[in-house]
C-alpha cells in the first residue's frame, strides 16, 4: 500500500511540475517578444538609459584588500558587487553619451589626481562608435570610444531583448570591470531636461 501511494505522490508531482514548467516558459516568450520592438525603437532614436544593480571587477591585489576592509556593500563577494542604492547611469541621446560608474579595481597607471573622479565618468560625443545587431540573440552590441583627459576607456555594452544590459569596460589606466543592470527609455522629463 505504501509503494502505490508514493507512486501517486511522485505520479501528482510530475504532473504539477510539468504544467508549472509549461507556465513559465509561456510567459519568458511572451515577455521577450514584447520588449524588443521597444529596444528596437529605443536602439533606432538612440535615446535610452542603463542603470546598473552589479559590478564584476577583474582580481587584483587592490581588490583583495578592499575585501579584507569589510567596507563591500551587503550581498556582494570579491567579485560580485552590490551597486543598489550606489549612483549610477548611461544615457545615450543622439550622438552624446552621459557615463558615471563606480570603479572597483586597481589603476594601472598614474593619472592626474582628482578626488572627485573615482569612478568612470564621460560626458560628451564617443570618438567612435560602433552599432551591431545579432539577429539570432535579437541583441544589439554598442562599442564606444572614450577619452577623458589622459585615460582612454573601450566601453561594449551589450543590450538584449528581455532589457538587461551587459556593460564592459577596458581602460588604459586601470583593470577592466563588467557591469550588468536595466535597460530602460527616458521619461518625457528627462527627455526635456536633455535637450
Amino acid at each position: 500500500m505504501t509503494m502505490l501511494h508514493n507512486m501517486r505522490i511522485v505520479v501528482f508531482t510530475i504532473l504539477v511540475s510539468s504544467v508549472l514548467l509549461g507556465c513559465s516558459s509561456t510567459n519568458r516568450v511572451a515577455k521577450q517578444v514584447a520588449p524588443n520592438s521597444m529596444l528596437d525603437q529605443w536602439v533606432e532614436q538612440q535615446a535610452f538609459e542603463i542603470s546598473l544593480d552589479w559590478a564584476y571587477p577583474s582580481a587584483s591585489i587592490a581588490l583583495n584588500n578592499f575585501a579584507n576592509t569589510r567596507l563591500a556593500p551587503l550581498g556582494s563577494t570579491l567579485n560580485n558587487i552590490s551597486l543598489i542604492g550606489n549612483p549610477n547611469y548611461i544615457k545615450m541621446k543622439g550622438d552624446s553619451l552621459s557615463v558615471y560608474l563606480p570603479y572597483f579595481g586597481e589603476r594601472q597607471l598614474a593619472a592626474e589626481y582628482n578626488s572627485n573622479r573615482g569612478g568612470i565618468e564621460f560626458n560628451g560625443v564617443p570618438t567612435r562608435v560602433k552599432l551591431t545587431k545579432n539577429e539570432k540573440k535579437q541583441s544589439y552590441m554598442y562599442t564606444f570610444f572614450l577619452n577623458e583627459g589622459r585615460e582612454a576607456n573601450r566601453m561594449v555594452i551589450t543590450l538584449f531583448p528581455n532589457l538587461v544590459a551587459n556593460v564592459s569596460v577596458t581602460s588604459s589606466h586601470r583593470t577592466p570591470i563588467t557591469y550588468r543592470g536595466e535597460v530602460s527609455a527616458f521619461t518625457q522629463e528627462q527627455l526635456s531636461a536633455l535637450e
